[in-house]
Parts: C-alpha cells; sequence; structure tokens
C-alpha cells in the first residue's frame, strides 16, 4: 500500500520547505522538497493500493507533515491499575497527541523487573497497531531499592536486549537510597549498554507528621527541600555516571541549577554520555499556577512546579542546547487519586500544543513558532537517545512513523475528550493552537481527528 501526500509542509528537525511525500510499505520511499511531486510520481507504482492525500486546510494552506513524536518517559499503569490507564487507552492517548513511539516507566503492579514481563507487554501494545510501545527496567529489583539481582538475568547480547524492547532502565521517582546499589545499578546498565533515566528526587520532600498538606506544599521551606532533593539528584547522578561511564538520561528537569550543572557536564566530561529532558508542563506553567489549582492536589506534580526564573531558563536550556529532548511524564490518576494528592499531569494529549505555545512565547521570539525545533526535541533527538535510528526525521528509507497537524487551529482542552483514562490535565479549559489531524504508523492510519 502506499500513501501520498501532496500540497504540505514537509517539516522535521532539518527541514521546513514545501513538498510532497510518498510512503511505501510502512517506509518513506520518497520526498519532494519544493512540492514538485517528480520523485514521489517516479516511486509510485500501477499496482499498489493507493491513498492520495491532499494536505490543505479548509482555507488552503498547508498543512505540516512531521516525524510521529517520540516520548521518552510516560506512565501507562499497565499491568496493575487499570482505574488510571490501560495499554489500550495509553496508546490512544498517544496516537492522538501525535506519538509513534513510547518508552513506558516501571512503576506498575507487578513491577516491571523481567524481560518476560516486559516482552509480554511490549506485544500487547504492538498487537493494537497504534505505537511502538518500549517498556522501561526496573534499576532494583521490585522496585524496590533493595538488590539488583534481575538484571543479571537479562540477555547479555545488545541485539536480544532490543529484540525484547528492553532499551533502558529507571527506578521511576524512586531514586535509589543507597549510592553503592545506584552504582552497582549503573555499572552493570553499562555492560548491558542500555540507558539509565535517572528522575534525581533524592530525598525529595513530604510532609510531616500532622502538618496541613496545602499549607506544606504551599510554603517556601517544602519548596526549597523539593529543589535541593532534584539538585542533589542531577549532582549524584553526573558523578556516578563519570564513574560508571554508563549512558545517562536526566528526567523531567526543572531548576536552573540542574541545568547549570548539565550544561558543565556537557562541557567537561567527554567519556560518558548525558542528556536531559523537560516536560511541557514545565516549559509551560509555574508554582502560581499549582497554587491556583491546589499545590497538594490537582497542581501537584514532581518535581514541583518552579518559579517563572526556572521557567524562563528551561527554554534557554532548550535555546542553547543544555536540553535534548521535550518529554510528557504522561501520569493518568483518577479523579479521587488526583483529589487526595497523587502526583503528576496527563499529557501525551496536550504536549505538541503546550510545548509550541511556551516556546513561542519565550522572550525574544515574539511569537514565532520554530517547528524544526520542536520536530528536535519531540522526534530526533528523543530517537537518538534511544538509539533508534530509523526514525524521527523525514528521510528515504526511514519508518513512515508520521504526524499531520494544523497549526494554526486553536482548540480549548476539555480532558473529558481525552482519549486517556487520566483526566488530570493543569490546561483544563484553555486554548493551545495546533491541531494533531492524523497520526501514521508504519504507513498505515493509526488516528484521524474527527
Amino acid at each position: 500500500m502506499t500513501l501520498r501526500f501532496r500540497n504540505l509542509r514537509l517539516v522535521d528537525a532539518d527541514l521546513d520547505c514545501p513538498g510532497e511525500l510518498l510512503v511505501r510499505d510502512g517506509i518513506i520511499a520518497a520526498l519532494s522538497p519544493g512540492g514538485e511531486g517528480s520523485k514521489a510520481d517516479r516511486a509510485r507504482s500501477d499496482h499498489d493500493t493507493h491513498i492520495d492525500i491532499d494536505a490543505r486546510s479548509e482555507d488552503g494552506r498547508p498543512l505540516l507533515l512531521m516525524p510521529a513524536f517520540v516520548d521518552l518517559h510516560a506512565h501507562f499503569r499497565d499491568p496493575g491499575f487499570p482505574d488510571k490507564e490501560t495499554l489500550e487507552s495509553g496508546c490512544l492517548a498517544a496516537v492522538a497527541g501525535g506519538f509513534g513511539t513510547v518508552l513506558a516507566m516501571a512503576n506498575t503492579r507487578p513491577a516491571t523487573d523481567s524481560s518476560t514481563l516486559a516482552l509480554a507487554t511490549r506485544n500487547r501494545a504492538l498487537h493494537l497497531g497504534l505505537v511502538d510501545y518500549y517498556p522501561a527496567l526496573t534499576l532494583t529489583e521490585g522496585l524496590c531499592g533493595a538488590g539488583t539481582g534481575h538484571l543479571d538475568r537479562l540477555p547479555a547480547m545488545p541485539s536480544q536486549l532490543q529484540a525484547s524492547g528492553l532499551l533502558a532502565l529507571s527506578d521511576d521517582g524512586r531514586d535509589v537510597d543507597d549510592e553503592g546499589l545506584m552504582r552497582e545499578a549503573m555499572q552493570k546498565a553499562a555492560a548491558l549498554g542500555l540507558l539509565v533515566i535517572c528522575h534525581c528526587e533524592l530525598g525529595a520532600a513530604t510532609p510531616g507528621q500532622g502538618e496541613v498538606a496545602e499549607a506544606w506544599y504551599s510554603s517556601p521551606a517544602a519548596r526549597e527541600a523539593d529543589r535541593q532533593a532534584e539538585i542533589r539528584g542531577v549532582e549524584r547522578a553526573i558523578r556516578l555516571g563519570r564513574e560508571t561511564g554508563c549512558r545517562l538520561h536526566l528526567a523531567h528537569l526543572s531548576t536552573r541549577e540542574s541545568l547549570a550543572l548539565v550544561r558543565e557536564a556537557k562541557k567537561t566530561l567527554t567519556t560518558m554520555k548525558i542528556s536531559c529532558e523537560v516536560t511541557p508542563h514545565h516549559l509551560a506553567l509555574t508554582e502560581d499556577d499549582a497554587s491556583a489549582l491546589g499545590a497538594s492536589g490537582k497542581g501537584r506534580v514532581n518535581p514541583w512546579l518552579r518559579g517563572e526564573d526556572d521557567r524562563r531558563a528551561l527554554l534557554e536550556g532548550i535555546l542553547d542546547g543544555t536540553i535534548d529532548a521535550i518529554s510528557t511524564d504522561h501520569a493518568p490518576h483518577s479523579a479521587a487519586d488526583k483529589a487526595a494528592g497523587a502526583p503528576g499531569f496527563s499529557g501525551l494529549e496536550t504536549a505538541f500544543s503546550l510545548a509550541s505555545v511556551a516556546l513561542a512565547a519565550t522572550p525574544g521570539r515574539e511569537g514565532r513558532m520554530d517547528y524544526r525545533l520542536i520536530s528536535r526535541m519531540m522526534s530526533a533527538m528523543p530517537a537518538a537517545i534511544l538509539g533508534l535510528g530509523d526514525r524521527g526525521t523525514l528521510a528515504v528509507g526511514k519508518r513512515a512513523d508520521l504526524v499531520l497537524i494544523d497549526p494554526e487551529v486553536s482548540w480549548t482542552v476539555d480532558p473529558e475528550r481525552f482519549r486517556s483514562r487520566g483526566k488530570n490535565s493543569p490546561v483544563a479549559g484553555r486554548r493551545l493552537r495546533g491541531r494533531i489531524l492524523m497520526t501514521i504508523k508504519e504507513g498505515r492510519i493509526a488516528y484521524e481527528h474527527s
């Protein structure tokens, strides 16, 4: 089967121009920048089952065709928490948000700490035919911070690990307190060639006995304690990364001090690979938004929403290359759990629009949307960090994981319309710009807006 997109705007990390694109058998078969269409025409076979898509809006504007997004950090809650999310609802949310690949964290029930469980969940997801789902494996057995024997039972060959869908290790927000155990896990990860994802919440602040939760989460002392927990986690992760030589990825950075540490590490550490991410909600929201939502309830997330100076530092970190990726940290919860203070936001279906609006509001950018930068941060770099060289850009021979977007459409965030079971969005009721119209997985239409 072939798909031919005409009259569109081709955008990836290096490309932004009018053109046409042809997909055959799940692969990008031809690309025609400039819109002349000759390469796409020559690549088409008369024997193909052919779908022709005129990619213009109703008023004649060319729509954006970009590589589908790659999420380095999501929580699908499956197995174990169907009231929050299932594999099916999570995958539906992902394609509705324009994602073709998702790395899911291991805080499931049971925790994803074996290749058997990881492969079983991955195969269930692949059977749905919506997204390419990769399960992160725990750093410590059972997600308990007690031992790393489960890593000794993994296949030793990188090709075997990738065949099982194993690309990364993480204990999610439960940073391993025991430094010796953390070093041991990172050494084993280095030997296996697996990415280590550190959430950098070392000794995070929690309410004391008898504290009123809302007062605690709104207090300057608690905000500073949580800030220092991240900074400590980043400092330790970089130091242990240097010692062990593992590939290190720092999740959801939120403070200007953390960015300074990463910026310096990237200048001076030549024997290790280090990358980091930021979330759309940390780019767009601040502690004032958390307070307005309820700092101990609807506005609660880990790491906490920070001040305006931190938010601006994150935007600058994207522009200067310190930050490598934008990841959702999609964390769906039931209404009852969220009201009771469960941390996290449902973010897959708002990520593109929220990140785009935040970047366009960066001082000095005067409302300009740099979609090449968005594609770099949400497609090319996340794919490269995971070692998935077959996706993330628009090039002949790459997987046809694509997303079609109308960049000018404004829409109101209505969580009741989310495909995710988690309706806990901090931007409910807000107007965002840029609508996902279609998501293509390996040449097949996996999602179409209606």
